[in-house]
């Protein structure tokens, strides 16, 4: 109406309902921006004001959610082979996390490798060792996903730090009617075992070897049978 025309908005966060901003309706202005507001979820509501100072009821009151900010990229290489590990700091208001690789700088997809993360590190597995591989993550919540982290290098390879070799029987009778097993057990820095390590068996004093399983499994295991030719 006319009357409306000639008020000045006045527009409200309603959850404090503190002053958010004037806005002069002579300038024609039916919208403002209003910066420097954490990320989360913000509410707001306006009153409008005449010239004679008096002001209206609240209008309607509408959400509107800010993405949250950007998280800090950290990571290692490991835990086994072909893996790497990501870790990253928890930002206010994310409610998860998408990861975004690549094999060249700053060219991860729009499409995240794994999404939906809810906590701050992760180990990324199946990549390939010796091959460097470029990673951000980005926070999210209902209000969009932010901007990218800052972006690391990291590159899998197979950290082998100890070999303990078992075998099934202490003694080889000279007759050579015993075969026993030898298991190789592969432990990296932080003694956890390693799949994936290609262990290479050798035997003298005329022994020889059936290598039974030569790539190490998920135990970090690799084994051979040792045979004699009975001296």
């Amino acid at each position: 109406s006319s009357t409306a025309n000639n008020l000045n908005p006045t527009l409200l966060p309603a959850s404090n309902i503190t002053l958010a901003e004037n806005i002069d309706r002579a300038a024609n202005k039916t919208y403002v921006v209003i910066s420097n507001l954490p990320s989360g979820s913000h509410f707001f509501k306006i009153k409008v004001k005449n010239s004679t100072n008096i002001t209206s009821d609240f209008s309607n009151e509408i959400a509107l959610t800010l993405p949250p900010l950007a998280p800090t990229l950290s990571g290692t290489s490991g835990p086994g082979s072909g893996q790497v590990t990501l870790n990253w700091t928890a930002v206010t208001g994310a409610t998860s996390y998408n990861i975004y690789q690549s094999f060249y700088t700053g060219a991860q997809s729009t499409t995240p490798t794994k999404s939906g993360i809810t906590t701050t590190s992760m180990v990324i597995s199946n990549l390939i060792n010796d091959t460097p591989y470029y990673f951000v993550v980005k926070a999210v919540n209902a209000g969009g996903t932010s901007a990218a982290s800052n972006e690391i290098t990291l590159t899998p390879s197979i950290s082998v730090a100890s070999i303990i070799l078992l075998a099934s029987s202490p003694q080889i009778p000279s007759s050579g009617t015993e075969s026993p097993v030898i298991t190789a057990i592969v432990k990296n820095n932080a003694n956890v075992l390693v799949p994936g390590v290609t262990v290479d068996f050798t035997a003298n004093n005329n022994g020889t070897l059936q290598v039974t399983q030569p790539v190490t499994n998920i135990a970090g295991q690799a084994t051979a049978i040792l045979s004699t030719l009975g001296s």
